[in-house]
């Protein structure tokens, strides 16, 4: 892996300074646009109802009810049932429709048979995606929707991410990817008509999955090794941050388009800060531009006010007069198709492409579903839930951090995502009355979840070589995006068919996960790939570890027996 050694050494040399400062802030930035995905556990949070045929009064109005009598306060079991009405039965003879003037204010007409008016709890929420669309009744399977778009807008980023950062360069992907998040983000809080605010979620989805991506990699590839770890653990800080933040915010912010529009803000503050972002060193070396490459890599040395060894400015000067020192096959951009044709002949990128999808969509169904299952484990207190989930993702980042350095990657993203798909299985088993024992077991199981989705978010792009780093990541990334789409099916519509449905689908998924771990590469204290011979060698190199490990062990045991 000579190369890579190569622009490792001169980035060691660098070290990390202002010439990376506008990079690390776009991540820090970055990180926390994905709270789309997750901004529908209230935006679109289901509301308690009460359905009604028109104009009938089939019981006491809550504004009508006396202050003073309690027993007749009504509650979300006595009052907002949840319950629609059969079309098929005698309706009542139907009255004026409701008003301002006349009838109740919360009350009002929805055109659904099954429920031709209706009135929402709002004692939790104060208006969602659900309440303002009347996603109730025959339109409820609607409901997954909102989430769902925003996924598949991640699906089909995937593939717009990885052809314009691998092709145009990490810093033109995330500046495209700003222009077309920013206008549809704000739209989505202004736009009226639910089928249109849809199509614009999945422009979203695709904005946040293309700049997420972009620099994620960009932040990496401009990062010296020995601070790779750190960097891309403490990358999940800020969105855990955001979230809680997020949670604090819906508490006090009456209505999901005010929320919406809140959390427009990371696209407003990243979309200057990618006009002074530089691009990778890596990418423009791969891509034929060595004398761009060497000029970035000296201003960066200027920038950060090193003077760089006479061995590595020859390498520059070097750098300049070739046209991709890197690459084991000239300038031309590797397609798509490269990925899955050329690549597959690698026995170590076919078991890299084959296991690592299947990892992350498991994880992201787990990590995303205990998120989303905010409103089946709690109905009373779900900011907190959020708040408290987001805590314990924070805390565990942090731990996992020294763990990811001394065990490596492969170690504490199996245990993690092995225990905690056990733990949350084991909420089925705890009785409804002991809630403190189901609060720790989720919490925990996040906890756990968590640190193993970052550490994974970092290690996947170690992975790939530098010229398929974003389409391998992207290829990775869709296949976690299924599993978020997934994730709203099991949460909503799966969990009212079966009480056992969440636990089975999200504790297996963790389980299963982790499993797979073991079948991938380490890449702890190693360089980045940039071509796929560096990384068969890196298999190569592993085996001949383990072979030699194995004869000293054998060695070790025969003197034992000897003796």
């Amino acid at each position: 892996m000579a190369g890579a050694d190569r622009i490792d050494d001169v980035l060691s040399a660098i070290g990390y300074g202002w010439w990376q400062m506008p990079v690390l802030l776009a991540t820090i930035v970055a990180n926390t646009i994905p709270l789309h995905y997750m901004s529908s556990s209230l935006l679109s949070a289901p509301m308690a109802f009460r359905c009604t045929a028109p104009g009938s009064l089939n019981a006491p109005e809550p504004s009508l009810l006396s202050e003073s009598s309690e027993a007749s306060t009504p509650t979300n079991n006595s009052w907002f049932n949840n319950e629609c009405l059969d079309p098929s039965l005698p309706s009542q003879p139907a009255l004026p429709a409701l008003s301002a003037a006349g009838g109740s204010l919360q009350r009002r007409a929805t055109g659904l048979p099954s429920c031709p008016e209706i009135e929402y709890d709002s004692s939790v929420y104060s208006l969602t995606v659900i309440s303002e669309f009347d996603l109730v009744c025959e339109r409820e399977w609607l409901r997954p929707l909102f989430q769902m778009m925003v996924t598949i807008g991640a699906i089909l980023g995937c593939f717009f991410a990885g052809s314009i950062s691998d092709s145009m360069g990490r810093r033109r992907a995330m500046q495209i990817s700003c222009l077309l998040g920013l206008p549809a983000s704000l739209a989505v809080a202004f736009v009226p008509w639910l089928p249109v605010v849809l199509v614009l979620r999945v422009f979203m989805g695709i904005s946040v999955r293309m700049v997420m991506l972009s620099t994620i990699n960009l932040c990496m590839e401009t990062c010296p090794p020995r601070h790779r770890t750190v960097l891309g653990m403490f990358m999940g800080l800020p969105y855990s941050a955001c979230v809680i933040l997020f949670a604090l915010v819906g508490y006090f912010v009456s209505g999901w388009r005010y929320l919406q529009l809140i959390w427009t803000l990371p696209y407003v503050i990243m979309t200057p800060i990618t006009l002074f972002v530089k691009e990778s060193p890596r990418w423009l070396a791969q891509s034929g531009r060595g004398k761009d490459a060497a000029a970035e890599l000296e201003e960066a040395a200027k920038r950060n006010h090193v003077e760089l060894p006479s061995n590595l400015i020859a390498y520059l000067e070097k750098m300049k007069q070739d046209s991709c020192v890197l690459s084991d096959g000239g300038k031309e951009q590797v397609p798509l198709k490269e990925l899955l044709g050329k690549y597959l002949q690698s026995p170590a990128m076919l078991i890299i492409i084959l296991i690592t999808p299947m990892m992350y969509l498991l994880l992201c169904l787990l990590y995303n579903g205990i998120f989303l299952n905010v409103n089946n484990f709690t109905s009373t207190n779900p900011f907190q839930y959020i708040a408290m989930l987001s805590l314990f993702e924070i805390v565990s980042v942090l731990m996992a951090t020294p763990a990811n350095q001394l065990l490596g990657r492969r170690c504490v993203i199996g245990w993690t995502l092995f225990l905690a798909g056990g733990l949350f299985l084991g909420v089925m088993f705890v009785p409804e009355d002991i809630w403190y024992a189901k609060w720790a077991l989720v919490m925990i199981s996040f906890f756990l979840a968590g640190g193993g989705y970052q550490v994974t978010f970092m290690y996947v792009p170690e992975l790939f070589p530098t010229m398929v780093r974003t389409k391998g990541f992207a290829l990775v990334t869709l296949a976690g995006s299924l599993g978020q789409l997934v994730s709203p099916i099991v949460t909503d519509l799966l969990a009212q068919q079966a009480w056992w449905a969440v636990g089975v689908s999200l504790g297996c998924s963790g389980m299963v996960a982790g499993l797979l771990v073991p079948a991938l590469p380490e890449t702890k204290d190693m360089p980045l790939p940039e071509t796929v011979q560096d990384v068969e060698d890196r298999r190569n190199n592993a085996k001949e570890r383990t072979e030699r490990r194995k004869k000293a062990e054998y060695v070790t045991d025969s003197k034992h027996f000897h003796v």
